[in-house]
């Protein structure tokens, strides 16, 4: 969506890494942590369902919120699956 690459780690975080014009190197690395509102920078899993960057964390679901550069709960999710103490995997159908 934001022409970047995303990337999770287990112990680190969340990494938005953004390639320079050649493709060669990355000419930007943004770490996506509790500084941007995730709850732990562990265990986070990161899906893309429909148009949402959701990630799923030890303390429910949160979505990335590209014009403000932030993660925000996602309370339709923590609806339908509660409010988990591990991160969850989620995968789109397609249909």
């Amino acid at each position: 969506k934001d022409g970047k690459i995303w990337f999770c780690h287990w112990i680190n975080g969340i990494s938005r890494l953004t390639l320079n014009e050649d493709l060669t190197e990355f000419s930007k690395i943004e770490l996506i942590d509790k500084n941007k509102g995730l709850p732990s920078n562990r265990e986070n899993g990161l899906y893309l369902l429909k148009d949402l960057l959701v990630i799923s964390t030890q303390n429910g679901f949160f979505n990335y919120n590209f014009s403000k550069n932030t993660v925000e709960r996602n309370d339709k999710l923590e609806k339908i699956f509660g409010r988990q103490q591990y991160s969850t995997r989620l995968n789109e159908n397609g249909k």
